[in-house]
């Protein structure tokens, strides 16, 4: 689990750092739900604002959530 403990490397595009996530959750047993808190909950200051703005608790599909967050965040990246 401490996989999913780490902030996204600014070397990484926000793709690439959700696709890691999925490969860890599916080898952790389908822990969906953790690629949507460790997209959200580790992102800088600044992105993780504008994703709290953007996430939805009453959605169950974790993954898709978390892949449009990923998607917003690597469109408003400079």
């Amino acid at each position: 689990m401490k996989m999913f403990t780490g902030s996204k490397s600014a070397k990484r595009s926000w793709t690439v750092h959700y696709l890691y996530r999925v490969a860890v959750s599916e080898a952790c047993g389908k822990a969906e739900n953790l690629v949507l808190d460790n997209i959200v909950h580790y992102a800088d200051p600044a992105m993780r604002v504008s994703m709290l703005s953007r996430l939805n608790l009453a959605r169950t599909d974790y993954l898709r959530q978390a892949e449009e967050l990923a998607h917003f965040a690597q469109s408003t990246e400079i």
